[in-house]
């Protein structure tokens, strides 16, 4: 496999510096809906596998009352974005992962930074939590794998930006009544997403300068005599 060429800390780091950010998305209200938890136990991939199923009822939803030109396109538009955004945002992951074990397996110290959105539906605090849990299940997609178990809260670290709707595309319906567009158009899908913005890694000889320095001054003991 060729990403398991890059055994080097700086081609590690370069290489996941060129793919970001990294886009993951789901399904309207997923993970837990209805739920105002700000974590969940559910991972990534799970909600995506349910998430790709649901391709022929996006294509229904989205193209109902058009005519036959505009409801083939509809339909392509759904397919592709599927294909182009929906799965090839799991393999870039997936890619990333492979180089974050081998940075992990060096001994070096990775932050990871992952900023969660929502399209406008629901109110800014649900949103906002909501945000979080799809966060959440970027971390249990890493964490839940036995390979990374002996890094997490050691030298693997998340950091969590949830955004909720705040950023949210102004055009993008927010009318629960109007499921074709608020729920059902490309424009809403592409606002329920997460991305991996920062990839950061501190190599293992500079956290050991690092801790050089940071050491308290030693006390001078005078013995009396």
């Amino acid at each position: 496999c060729d990403t398991l060429l890059a055994i080097n800390h700086e081609e590690i780091e370069q290489n996941i510096q060129q793919l970001l950010p990294i886009t993951l998305y789901f399904h309207n209200d997923e993970p837990n809906p209805r739920s105002m938890d700000t974590t969940t136990t559910i991972d990534y991939k799970t909600t995506l596998q349910q998430y790709v199923k649901m391709i022929g009822i996006y294509q229904a939803e989205y193209s109902k009352g058009l005519k036959d030109k505009e409801r083939g396109q509809a339909k392509q538009g759904i397919e592709d974005f599927f294909i182009q955004k929906v799965e090839y945002g799991l393999q870039l992951l997936d890619q990333v992962k492979q180089w974050l074990l081998i940075d992990l397996q060096q001994g070096n110290d990775v932050t990871m930074t992952v900023t969660g959105f929502a399209s406008p539906l629901f109110s800014d605090k649900y949103n906002t939590n909501l945000s979080s849990r799809r966060i959440v299940s970027f971390e249990n997609y890493i964490c839940n794998q036995p390979e990374f178990k002996p890094y997490i809260g050691k030298t693997l670290h998340f950091i969590r930006q949830p955004k909720g709707k705040s950023l949210a595309a102004k055009y993008v319906s927010d009318n629960p009544n109007d499921k074709r567009n608020s729920v059902y158009s490309i424009s809403a899908a592409l606002e329920r997403r997460i991305q991996l913005t920062e990839y950061q890694s501190i190599p293992s000889e500079n956290k050991k300068y690092l801790s050089a320095v940071m050491l308290p001054a030693a006390k001078t003991i005078t013995i009396k005599t």
